[in-house]
């Protein structure tokens, strides 16, 4: 490896946020997913956003980031159900941690 300049690397790494492993993503190695959002909807719960404002926030940004992930790995259930908890609680009581009753079924 000396020889051409490379050096041997391990895994996982990461590589544009998402980690690279030879296997398939444990719910741990999903945790940063499950971190990163739920500190997007801690900054916003600071801000008096409406629902619709809280609507577009889910749909757009983190949908988003979700769906960048779910494009490369097979998502472990318990992670899709915990980001989907995450959003839904935003989306009706402005904070990741309230649960609130929504008001429609």
């Amino acid at each position: 490896m000396a020889l051409i300049g490379f050096t041997e690397g391990k895994l996982p790494f990461t590589y544009l946020g998402l980690p690279i492993t030879a296997s398939k993503l444990s719910k741990v190695e999903c945790m940063t997913l499950v971190e990163r959002i739920t500190g997007k909807i801690t900054t916003w719960a600071s801000r008096h956003i409406s629902y619709a404002g809280r609507l577009v926030l889910v749909n757009s940004v983190l949908f988003g980031i979700f769906n960048f992930w779910a494009q490369v790995f097979m998502l472990p259930q318990a992670v899709i159900d915990k980001v989907t908890q995450l959003c839904r609680n935003f989306i009706w009581g402005g904070e990741g941690g309230c649960r609130r009753v929504p008001y429609v079924s």
